[in-house]
């Protein structure tokens, strides 16, 4: 069992958050003790799924909650793909492409924790932007429709030889179109162009659109652990100043 402060969590959200991350070999009583002791206002825990005997009692009793079915999708042979949509990479994304992100967090924890809520927006937003500012090999691709409109957009980057989807959405009113396919297309492109020989995105088992975009786009599932909250102690309080 691993415990670890977040110092940039905490920082984020205003309040003391940390981790926990339960191994299969670990027992129920070993988890509960550590829930028990804890100092910190909210513990992200992370479990096998599905979780081994006594786990669900020990959540239960000390009041977490799980928020994400956290699934991991890779694709091991990469290929290029030339498409037909004109994906454009952008350096300098218009509001309308960080709203568009932030959409795409429906059923993401910060989300679905009423608690985190009031940051989401504020978090992808923050996402898109570390994203752009870390170098060549990672980079923010949009498509807009030839009147202009927003229809797609996406964070992608390489980390040594494995690419990685960090955000992907389609406007919901342009979704069947082969957007979010065509996107994926140019993420591939973008990996091999630096080296990778493999992908992997991560989203959450309740999101089906996705499972069935990255699915159909060669990915299959890798693993999957369950993230619970549980609050110990001060709820966080959102601030409005951007963080």
């Amino acid at each position: 069992m691993m415990y670890r402060k977040l110092p940039w969590d905490s920082d984020f959200f205003h309040a003391a958050i940390a981790s926990v991350t339960v191994d299969p070999s670990d027992s129920p009583a070993e988890l509960e003790t550590l829930l028990k002791t804890s100092p910190d206002s909210c513990l992200y825990l992370m479990l096998p799924h599905p979780l081994p005997s006594g786990f669900s009692e020990v959540l239960a009793r000390r009041g977490a909650e799980c928020f994400d079915r956290k699934t991991t999708f890779t694709k091991k042979t990469l290929s290029p793909s030339p498409g037909t949509l004109e994906i454009r990479r952008v350096t300098a994304p218009a509001e309308d492409c960080f709203n568009l992100a932030v959409t795409s967090g429906w059923k993401s924890r910060f989300y679905l924790d009423r608690r985190f809520r009031p940051f989401q927006p504020a978090l992808y937003r923050r996402w898109v932007e570390n994203c752009l500012n870390s170098g060549k090999a990672s980079g923010v691709w949009e498509y807009r429709t030839p009147d202009g409109k927003l229809a797609g957009m996406m964070c992608a980057s390489c980390a040594g030889a494995t690419g990685k989807i960090g955000l992907i959405a389609v406007d919901p009113s342009c979704r069947g179109k082969g957007i979010g396919t065509r996107l994926m297309g140019e993420a591939e492109n973008f990996y091999l162009g630096h080296g990778c020989t493999d992908a992997e995105v991560v989203t959450q088992l309740d999101n089906a659109g996705a499972c069935r975009l990255y699915a159909r786009c060669g990915y299959g599932i890798a693993g999957m652990i369950e993230v619970w909250h549980l609050w110990t102690g001060q709820s966080v309080s959102f601030h409005s100043k951007k963080s």
